[in-house]
């Protein structure tokens, strides 16, 4: 090991002192060495340096590699390096304020100094989705220095990304720890706001779960909201406390035969975690796990990673979700994943396209039929692979299902159908567009459509 640090010292030593040349494309080399697997040992070494000439380095790409270093090294105790952020959390170049909130988010406490800066970012509507979430992660990491925020934040909640609700639910959880009052501000939202701001503020109450057990009789009393919504929310809300949401148990057995099919479906799970699981739910979780079984036994066959989850601060990277303009759902039955995986690999071959499949999307320890919703709900495009054993599969009629009330309502995802044989066609999709697909060449007219639709 002591080989490696010094022959690591040797080579970062090296590329700082190119750190000051003249010439641009030296600088760039040096960023590329410093970033090097052989300079891995080292690379803490640039720290100062890179800390130094910032501020007057000239080239993108430098500054790039620059900030990275600064945001990395930087220990949560230089004045200067938190300046620094603070100054570039609005730069317009997207990999710089990038790496400026990653530091910034590393001086806790000590980057409450940016906090007008944040909410003014936070409430102009021009400030970009993946900006927004780094935002919440900022804030989260203030601790009690973000309570000023604490009403921009929770109203956040409701966010029609699942990134952002993600981002928002972790802030307020984070926040609820540091000894913030996060369940009176959402109590007295959920008493006192807007249509969305009470869907936020139950979103945020059951993401506590049981540390928001104060609130079941305000959730309680959201079940005769005027609102669906807010009404199915409420209830999703005290199905996740479990048994504590004992208090509510006479109102949510008057919301079972709700006009919203969803307040009535997460009333009756409420109430059948209040006791022990029948048999229709054993077998229904058997049935989960047995799915999950067999995404497991797929991604080992096709050579698929398990997707772990990330660290809230590195959630999505700057060159992800942002870059795309059109997000595909790929519904299918297992069988089928070879034609899937075909589909996958030409589509993200186009610019600002992405897929988005259980087997491959799905991190650790998520749950899965939420993680399943979300995906359906972010998606541009519902892509159905149609088959015989897609029509038996109970996890893609659930999809299909999904995908068709959101077009519906919302006018997306478009829906295309990849109908890889079968006779018939999905009843509930007549009216959507299909190619029947039985050859490469097939597949290949079919892509060809697909992309004559795109804004690339």
């Amino acid at each position: 090991m002591s080989n490696m640090n010094e022959e690591a010292k040797r080579i970062v030593g090296a590329a700082i002192q190119k750190l000051y040349s003249n010439n641009p494309y030296e600088r760039q080399q040096a960023i590329i060495t410093i970033n090097s697997h052989e300079a891995f040992f080292a690379r803490n070494m640039a720290y100062g340096p890179a800390l130094q000439i910032y501020e007057k380095e000239t080239d993108l790409e430098v500054k790039r590699g620059l900030l990275r270093i600064i945001a990395t090294y930087h220990g949560g105790k230089d004045q200067k390096a938190l300046n620094l952020f603070v100054n570039e959390i609005e730069n317009s170049d997207m990999a710089i304020q990038w790496a400026a909130f990653d530091g910034l988010k590393g001086f806790k406490e000590q980057s409450a100094i940016a906090l007008p800066k944040l909410v003014k970012m936070a409430q102009d509507p021009k400030t970009k989705s993946w900006a927004r979430r780094q935002i919440m992660g900022a804030l989260a990491a203030m601790g009690k220095k973000a309570e000023p925020a604490l009403n921009i934040i929770t109203k956040e909640l409701a966010s029609p990304g699942w990134l952002m609700r993600r981002a928002t639910r972790n802030a307020v959880q984070k926040l609820s720890k540091s000894g913030i009052n996060v369940v009176g501000q959402l109590i007295s939202q959920l008493d006192h706001g807007t249509v969305d701001e009470k869907i936020a503020a139950c979103t945020g109450l059951g993401s506590l779960e049981k540390e928001a057990k104060g609130s079941v009789l305000a959730l309680a009393a959201a079940l005769k909201d005027a609102n669906s919504e807010v009404r199915a929310k409420a209830a999703w809300a005290l199905m996740k406390m479990e048994k504590n949401a004992a208090p509510a148990e006479m109102a949510l057995k008057d919301i079972l035969n709700d006009e919203s099919s969803a307040a009535s479906k997460y009333a009756l799970k409420a109430l059948d975690r209040l006791k022990k699981l029948t048999k229709d739910q054993k077998k229904e979780i058997e049935d989960i796990e047995n799915y999950y079984k067999e995404i497991v036994k797929v991604r080992k066959k096709f050579g698929i990673p398990e997707l772990k989850e990330s660290k809230e601060e590195e959630e999505a990277s700057p060159t992800s979700e942002a870059a795309y303009k059109n997000v595909f759902f790929m519904s299918h039955a297992l069988p089928d994943f070879s034609w899937v995986q075909r589909v996958i690999s030409e589509i993200e071959s186009w610019p600002g396209c992405k897929c988005w499949t259980c087997e491959r999307d799905i991190p650790q320890g998520h749950d899965w039929l939420e993680a399943l919703y979300d995906g359906i709900e972010t998606c541009t495009w519902y892509i159905l692979f149609w088959s015989a054993d897609a029509a038996v599969s109970k996890w893609t009629n659930e999809e299909i299902k999904e995908a068709k009330i959101r077009n519906v309502n919302k006018g997306k995802p478009k829906i295309a159908i990849v109908n890889l044989g079968k006779e018939d066609w999905p009843a509930l999709l007549s009216r959507n567009q299909g190619t029947m697909v039985k050859t490469d060449e097939d597949l290949k007219k079919f892509l060809t459509n697909l992309k004559s639709q795109l804004e690339l």
